[in-house]
């Protein structure tokens, strides 16, 4: 039997430099109009530094994401927040500012590279996203336990490669219940090796459940904020492109006293 090991790796910030032609989650389809979840999701641009990350709206104007992105810097004034189907990572274009950022007091960031941990962040926007995007609903308790038969979406502005310098575009990952699994204590949500798989940029990225009520109406649950990738090994040696294998998000439901009793902050 072949031997099987893993290297965890962060999927976030991009330092730009890249071509013109703009995808992102590694074998992900683009992101269009009819995906409803679209008017969730947010672009961080650290404009010191150039790099980027993938957050949530869970309420008009706090963003949820992931604590990592902020290891660099934790002064709001770097960064702005971005929205819609392209962005452009260069120059933050039409950005809105971050008036404050919020991480758990128990995230430390070396500890996190080891066994990511308390791996999530809320941003204040100085003021209102654009008309049309607004918040999404954060997974409960109820949701702890994954349906096997139900429909997950993982989305992101990152790169289409490893060390492919070409974020930008809103790119899915759908998968059944199946291809995820609740690890860590119930710290971690395993989006499983299916070739493809979040990367560079989508760090802080969702994870939704799609649910639907009894009258057939769909909505988009957050379980997870995407906060690292892992890449098999067979044999000893890594046969599979990083990026397409296995994602590891924050999970949550394990967090929901912290989300409850900061999501309402108004600075740090």
């Amino acid at each position: 039997m072949s031997k099987i090991n893993g290297l965890l790796l962060f999927c976030g910030l991009v330092i730009v430099g890249w071509s013109t032609s703009a995808y992102s989650i590694a074998g992900g389809a683009t992101v269009s109009t009819e995906d409803a979840f679209r008017k969730h999701i947010v672009g961080i641009i650290d404009t010191v530094d150039g790099e980027m990350c993938t957050g949530t709206l869970i309420r008009r104007d706090v963003v949820l994401t992931a604590a990592h992105c902020f290891d660099s810097s934790e002064i709001p004034g770097h960064y702005v927040a971005v929205f819609g189907l392209t962005i452009d990572p260069r120059t933050g274009k039409n950005g809105v500012p971050v008036a404050a950022i919020r991480i758990p007091l128990q995230y430390n960031a070396k500890e996190n590279r080891r066994n990511s941990s308390f791996d999530i962040a809320l941003v204040k926007l100085a003021k209102a996203p654009p008309s049309g995007f607004y918040p999404a609903t954060v997974a409960t308790k109820m949701d702890y336990f994954l349906d096997l038969e139900e429909s997950y979406i993982a989305a992101g502005y990152g790169v289409t490669k490893y060390k492919k310098q070409d974020p930008g575009i809103l790119r899915k990952l759908t998968a059944k219940g199946t291809k995820l699994a609740v690890r860590g204590q119930s710290k971690h949500i395993e989006l499983k090796a299916m070739g493809a798989g979040p990367c560079s940029g989508d760090s802080g990225s969702p994870l939704f459940k799609v649910v639907r009520d009894s009258a057939g109406i769909v909505s988009y649950r957050v379980m997870g904020v995407q906060s690292q990738g892992i890449q098999r090994a067979v044999g000893g040696k890594f046969v599979k492109d990083f990026c397409e294998d296995v994602g590891l998000y924050t999970n949550l439901p394990f967090y929901s006293k912290w989300l409850e009793e900061n999501v309402g902050f108004s600075e740090q």
